[in-house]
């Protein structure tokens, strides 16, 4: 570590008197974990004081804005791109079963074979379950890298800094929608299936997963504890206003041909990577050295080994290797709630992932295009927006300076609320009879969204800083085994509801209301320990 990053942020020991058992709380990685008294640093003068709040300001508005593109060229691919894959399984199924219904030859179809066959005759069970199948395998695909490298780049994220590995991992979005783009517009030479190669780019951050972490901790390194919570639900509702805004033109634009937002969703993405450049590194970022010690829930480092390592630097790589592995383990073993809290994740970001299935559902069950299955997915989208930037914040501000209860406590109780919502949302979807019900039920779950970054709210403030990155890679992990294990399934619950009747085409949602519901058990099991609830203190 490079000296002036080391000098950048120390947080010494708190009052012996005051915190007689939890004597260190969020030291960075190059603290000195024995120092005595109070060792933060204070600001030279106002102006730097004022300098460091403005840097502050403009990494959060960089990374906002990185997030907003991403996510915007994101939601104007997804629909489109479902529709395009529709298109080329629908027109080879016809090409064998009955070629009178296409309306162009292969020498004359667009590419994408769009305008083959009319999107209505797709609707049928073989092209559907083809189209579950695939977007089933893709996100277990996708999973992969994340699985085999989220522990790695969690731990250089750590080390060696956060910003390589995010930029890493924004160029290979860029490159996985390119690869994707290129096998659908040249469907008469690959095969559809290529398509999966696209989860190779992975390797270059990764995974999607693993670098959507990495991101959640540069905003945790220039945050306060206390605004962190808001912070992560301002990122949702960033992802959210894109998710009501951009599907609603990819509708519009799919009417004339779904490659044009398409290839608008492609090109946002590769923006994205600009944007970001101008972000500097975080890891160790001065911020940290005016943090509250006496607001954060405190942690003992030397119960978590940290101190061990530090002290250890000389040892020889394998035992410096292994007591940063007993370091590593310290931060799950010590407190049950960190472990039960991340296993919380094996459906979160397949909750999060579903919404292409969603729209098939929507599409295939209702008899509606996909332009209008994305119509109605819009309205979750609107519900997520009010709740994130209106409901949400005011109850904040009414759980911490009306009744008086810490951050903890204000996001564990939203947590559970949020999760109730949730899990209600998924059965309500899988038992919808029509359109109506549907738009009703979608509306009950958005009220649920932002249990994920709650969760991880409530999670971060239970370990020290210099593990957050670490814990946030094994998320990542358990965010991947569940996409991995839970996708295939859904697709094959899908399969198995068109063979039953169209009453039970909802059985994959059913099953993510079963899933959610274990969410549920597990927020109301964790608490906070004695000392972790005081009163907040005007």
């Amino acid at each position: 570590m490079p000296a002036k990053q080391a000098t950048v942020c120390s947080l010494g020991l708190g009052s012996q008197e005051d915190h007689s058992d939890s004597t260190h709380a969020y030291a960075s990685e190059t603290s000195p974990l024995l120092s005595h008294g109070n060792v933060v640093h204070e600001d030279d003068g106002n102006g730097k004081q004022e300098s460091s709040r403005l840097s502050h300001r403009l990494i959060v508005i960089a990374m906002m804005l990185t997030l907003l593109v991403m996510s915007c060229g994101d939601k104007l691919v997804e629909s489109p791109q479902q529709r395009i894959m529709e298109s080329i399984v629908c027109y080879k199924y016809y090409e064998k079963v009955d070629p009178s219904k296409l309306l162009a030859s292969r020498e004359t179809v667009g590419a994408g074979a769009i305008g083959g066959v009319p999107e209505m005759l797709c609707k049928v069970d073989p092209v559907q379950d083809t189209l579950a199948k695939l977007n089933g395998y893709q996100q277990l695909f996708d999973g992969l890298p994340s699985l085999l490298l989220a522990l790695p780049f969690g731990w250089a994220a750590d080390h060696f800094g956060r910003r390589p590995i995010v930029l890493m991992g924004l160029v290979a979005f860029g490159v996985r929608q390119v690869v994707i783009d290129v096998v659908l517009w040249y469907w008469q030479v690959f095969d559809i299936k290529f398509v999966w190669l696209s989860a190779a780019t992975g390797i270059m951050g990764g995974g999607e997963i693993a670098v959507a972490g990495i991101l959640v901790v540069v905003m945790s390194d220039v945050t306060h504890v206390d605004e962190r919570a808001t912070l992560f639900l301002q990122m949702v509702a960033a992802n959210l206003g894109a998710g009501l805004v951009m599907p609603i033109a990819a509708a519009w634009l799919m009417r004339i041909n779904p490659w044009i937002p398409t290839l608008c969703g492609t090109i946002l993405m590769i923006a994205a990577t600009t944007i970001y450049l101008p972000v500097p590194e975080t890891l160790n970022y001065a911020n940290c050295a005016s943090l509250d010690l006496m607001t954060m829930p405190e942690i003992n480092d030397a119960a978590y080994g940290t101190g061990e390592i530090s002290s250890n630097a000389g040892l020889p790589i394998g035992k410096l290797w292994l007591g940063r592995f007993k370091s590593a383990r310290a931060v799950f073993t010590r407190d049950w709630r960190v472990p039960a809290l991340i296993l919380t994740y094996t459906a979160h970001y397949l909750c999060a992932a579903v919404t292409p299935l969603l729209m098939q559902y929507i599409s295939r069950r209702y008899s509606v295009s996909f332009s209008e299955a994305t119509l109605i997915v819009t309205v979750r989208a609107a519900v997520n927006v009010v709740l994130l930037l209106v409901i949400l914040p005011g109850l904040s501000h009414v759980i911490t300076v009306r009744w008086r209860l810490t951050p903890q406590r204000k996001d564990l109780i939203l947590s559970r609320v949020s999760a109730v919502f949730w899990c209600l949302g998924y059965f309500l979807i899988g038992f919808a009879p029509n359109i109506a019900g549907i738009v009703v039920a979608l509306a009950i779950g958005s009220l649920g969204v932002g249990v994920s970054m709650l969760i991880r709210a409530f999670l971060t403030s239970l370990v020290p800083s210099n593990q957050v990155a670490r814990v946030y890679a094994c998320i990542s992990i358990v965010d991947t085994v569940g996409v991995m294990i839970y996708s295939p399934l859904l697709a094959w619950l899908f399969e198995v509801g068109l063979g039953i009747g169209d009453k039970w085409v909802g059985l994959p949602f059913h099953a993510l209301g079963l899933i959610t519901t274990g969410i549920v058990a597990v927020t109301f099991m964790v608490g906070l320990e004695k000392g972790e609830d005081e009163e907040v203190t005007t």
